[in-house]
């Protein structure tokens, strides 16, 4: 699917509160400001993107042994 077809078709689904599980096309800024104005989670970050792969592993292994307890949740895009 081209990723103008997916946002036409973002645009006609009801996703508040779903997890959307999605490839390099999820990294997108237009996609993901759709997806996020929808009030859906998550986005698609691989390991070919180091710096930003091992920030956010090392966030959920921290959030996990804190039983997700006091974290600070933020997103940039």
């Amino acid at each position: 699917m081209k990723s103008r077809q997916f946002r036409h078709y973002l645009e006609l689904m009801e996703i508040a509160g779903s997890i959307i599980s999605i490839e390099s096309m999820g990294t997108q800024t237009e996609i993901a400001h759709k997806i996020i104005f929808k009030k859906a989670y998550v986005l698609a970050l691989k390991a070919n993107y180091p710096t930003s792969y091992n920030q956010v592993k090392q966030w959920f292994e921290t959030a996990l042994v804190q039983n997700f307890q006091g974290g600070e949740v933020t997103s940039s895009y």
